[in-house]
């Protein structure tokens, strides 16, 4: 045996030896092949692109610098160039002259990894460690434009509180520097943009004055000043309806016109900030489609576009302005159950519509939510009858952000399993204008998200958003040729950076630098109370606060920054400097009931019920209908021990304003009091409209287990826990109702749950107890848990 095993440490002795002779002496033999990482086999440049960074992978060769070798099909002497490191970037001169002699024809480029020893000299015997070899070629169709992108700090909920951050800029391929800051220090939301064809004009989402609504149109020129004389708001749509509207993802006409936009819309949005790729998902729920006609100055909605059975929005122009093609389908069912208006809901730092989180629960990982194109003539704002687009619709798939290339002949648009915007999946689609053919997947898609894309004036290049190599944003060139062929994507290496995504790119015609700056000239006192409010929403109490008072300090007497600053004090349980704020609040609106209601809620937190109800009553003087001032009354009695009256109340402020959620929630407790459940749980339901919070659910859920509704129950408990997953009473329920279904093992497991919360309550170590005498295994645990109980109880429960 032992024989053996020295004859084969020999075999594998001699294998070494030879192999390290081969590798000394034989040039060659140990080559490997590197990764050429960019640009990609087959790129084709724009004639005016500066300087490309060619960078490859060469890990295991052992080679320590790199030779280049550029040979052109003119058969005319290569370019030879060496790298110490795994990157090179050509200086300006060699890169026009490759570019020149790559015109229209391609230039083969090979890597080789060679070895230098400690004096620097190459190692003849090392003359090729690894090598590889890509081809690329230069275009003679020029790019001709600027980009206009935004730089967004992620994860996206963060850029939210700090919209300061966010940065646009104008950027040249042309340049090798980072392209210039536009316009940043913008402490209110602005989103998706628009240029018209001739990049004449500038159309934007802002958020002015508090109205999520409001949008700037601009002419386009050297210094531009966003001031208020330029902004129009989509809330102005049938303003008497009372439903909010973002005007989400809108597009100015090419001729300028028009602009057209979704209206009457709802979106699902939830932050994601353990995602820092995809930090964020958003989509529309609800929506028409509605236009901005700028000769009429007045905003309508469109026919064909504009079924309320549908949610329709992400419209796109064709390059002729005659049609519109927008993204539809059909309006969840929770939302047209929810008869609320303006609801967003906060859990810690996500944002989403009321019914969003279970309906992106639901349908993560199963069904999908997909969009089909449609397409509707515009017809001077008259519409028509909508299309779906063949290929682009009722495929499984969805479908959306067409865009029509300016010559008219190819429309690309994302396709993903499910949603909209920030998709991994999405693939970029082309098909011609004149859907003379189906949609084909362009050939050189990034394999992790492509998206944001916007056509070259010139209809030959596409810009384009993917993640493949970051979870930053990075923008990417790529080349469409008559036929709709795409070339591999150019990465804008100069656009990048280490801690900002780059989004909406947009071509705009004209020339670089015809935007020198933004200024915006409407952030004042509304912008600053809107932000304290977006913070404040985020839990950025500090930040909000400061905002409100920038806000007081720009305008002392806006009423409004006075009211949410005494909200947040009062919120923050700093009572005696809220007081103060609903004071000056009652000073400058001495006739409005909604000044005495701030105070008199104010002294009915501080127990200080006479002072109190002084004021409700002085609100409902002003306005006998005025609903809270009747629910703030209905509370004083209800703290008092008069129940009947306190009802009474309540009931009476449900009557004057069917939305007043506290009311609900005290009538709920009421009802629950006198083991009315019925009326209980309709009570809680209708709080549940409004606000999602633990107790509602827990209440809701106690009602529904008194009824012996166990399943109703379950979810209630269940939903709360989504919420705070250490719920002691969500948990001790769920654990009866389990009992009651003789499920012990789930009721073990959620007493057992409650116990590690609150070891040393007698009535949790009562119940635990009672689940493990159950069990012939664990009954000397439950007479243990039976024994600390007792000890627990007090002394005459015990007796």
């Amino acid at each position: 045996m032992a024989k053996r095993t020295d004859k084969k440490g020999l075999i594998v002795l001699l294998v070494i030896i030879c192999a390290g002779i081969l590798y000394v002496f034989i040039p060659n033999f140990s080559k490997k092949e590197l990764t050429v990482l960019s640009p990609y086999n087959e790129s084709l440049f724009p004639p005016e692109i500066a300087p490309a960074t060619f960078r490859w992978e060469d890990k295991f060769s052992g080679a320590n610098v790199w030779k280049l070798r550029i040979q052109f099909g003119d058969g005319t002497n290569p370019i030879i160039e060496q790298s110490e490191i795994p990157q090179w970037t050509p200086k300006r001169d060699v890169w026009e002259t490759i570019k020149q002699r790559s015109l229209e024809k391609k230039a083969t480029v090979t890597i080789t990894g060679v070895k230098k020893d400690l004096a620097g000299k190459i190692m003849t015997r090392f003359k090729t460690l690894s090598e590889n070899r890509i081809t690329i070629s230069t275009s003679a169709d020029s790019v001709g434009a600027p980009i206009f992108y935004r730089d967004v700090p992620l994860p996206f909920d963060f850029a939210r509180e700090k919209m300061e951050l966010i940065q646009w800029r104008l950027g040249d391929i042309s340049k090798s520097e980072r392209p210039p800051v536009v316009l940043e220090n913008l402490p209110v939301c602005g989103n998706c943009h628009s240029f018209t064809q001739d990049g004449a004009t500038l159309a934007m989402d802002v958020d002015s004055g508090g109205d999520k609504g409001s949008y700037v149109i601009t002419p386009t020129e050297e210094h531009i000043f966003l001031t208020r004389e330029k902004l129009i708001t989509w809330s102005d749509y049938k303003r008497e309806e009372g439903e909010f509207t973002f005007g989400l993802l809108a597009q100015i006409s090419p001729d300028g016109r028009f602009v057209a936009t979704t209206l009457k819309d709802r979106v699902i949005f939830l932050g994601k900030n353990t995602d820092l790729a995809f930090s964020q998902l958003f989509f529309p729920v609800k929506g028409i489609i509605g236009f901005y006609d700028r000769e009429k100055k007045k905003i309508d909605s469109l026919p064909g576009a504009n079924d309320t059975r549908f949610v329709q929005s992400n419209p796109s122009w064709t390059a002729d302005g005659k049609y519109l093609i927008f993204a539809r389908a059909p309006i969840p069912e929770f939302v047209r159950t929810d008869k609320t208006k303006n609801i967003v809901l906060t859990r810690g730092q996500s944002s989403i519509i009321l019914g969003g989180e279970q309906y992106i629960e639901d349908t993560a990982n199963a069904a999908t939510f997909a969009f089909d194109l449609y397409m509707v003539p515009f017809n001077d704002g008259k519409g028509g009858t909508p299309e779906p687009v063949k290929g682009a619709s009722n495929n499984g798939m969805s479908n959306y952000f067409a865009k029509c290339s300016p010559d008219g002949k190819w429309i690309v648009f994302c396709r993903a399993r499910s949603f909209m915007l920030l998709q991994p999946d999405s693939k970029l689609y082309i098909m011609p204008a004149d859907f003379s053919a189906e949609p084909r997947m362009l050939k050189y898609n990034s394999k992790l998200m492509n998206s944001w894309h916007s056509w070259s004036p010139n209809s030959r290049w596409l810009v384009v958003s993917s993640k493949e190599n970051s979870p930053y944003t990075e923008l990417y060139l790529k080349h469409i040729d008559e036929q709709g062929n795409d070339s591999p994507p150019i990465f804008l290496t100069q656009f990048s950076s280490s801690d900002r995504a780059r989004n909406i790119p947009e071509f705009v015609n004209m020339r670089q630098g015809g935007i020198g700056q933004i200024y915006e000239s409407f952030v004042d006192y509304y912008s600053y109370a809107r932000r304290g409010q977006k913070l404040e929403q985020y839990e950025k109490f500090e930040e909000a606060e400061k905002s409100y008072r920038q806000s007081i300090q720009m305008n002392p007497n806006f009423l409004d920054s006075h009211r949410y600053l005494g909200y947040l004090l009062t919120r923050q349980n700093r009572i005696d400097e809220a007081e103060k704020e609903f004071e000056i609040a009652l000073k400058l609106a001495p006739d409005e009931p909604l000044s005495y209601q701030n105070l008199g809620e104010l002294y009915l937190t501080r127990k200080q019920y006479d002072k109190a109800q002084q004021l409700f009553e002085k609100s409902l003087k002003i306005n006998p209908k005025f609903a809270p001032g009747h629910s703030g009354i209905g509370l004083i009695l209800l703290a008092k021990g008069d129940i009947d009256k306190a009802q009474a109340r309540l009931e009476t402020a449900i009557k004057y304003d069917p939305d007043l959620a506290d009311a609900y929630f005290s009538l709920g407790t009421i009802y629950m009091d006198k083991k009315e459940y019925e009326k209980a749980e309709q009570s809680f339901n209708a709080v549940l409209r409004y606000r999602n919070d633990v107790d509602t659910y827990n209440r809701l859920g106690t009602v529904q287990l008194m009824m012996k509704e166990y399943g109703k129950a379950e979810n209630s408990f269940i939903t709360t826990l989504r919420i705070d997953s250490n719920n002691a009473q969500a948990l001790h329920n769920l654990g009866i109702i389990y009992m009651n279904r003789n499920d012990f093992a789930r009721a073990e497991q959620a007493f057992r749950a409650v116990y590690q919360l609150n070891p040393d309550n007698p009535n949790t170590c009562f119940m635990l107890a009672k689940v493990l005498s159950m069990n012939e295994r664990t009954i000397p645990d439950a007479i243990t848990l039976y024994s600390k109980a007792l000890t627990l109880m007090p002394a005459n429960i015990q007796g």
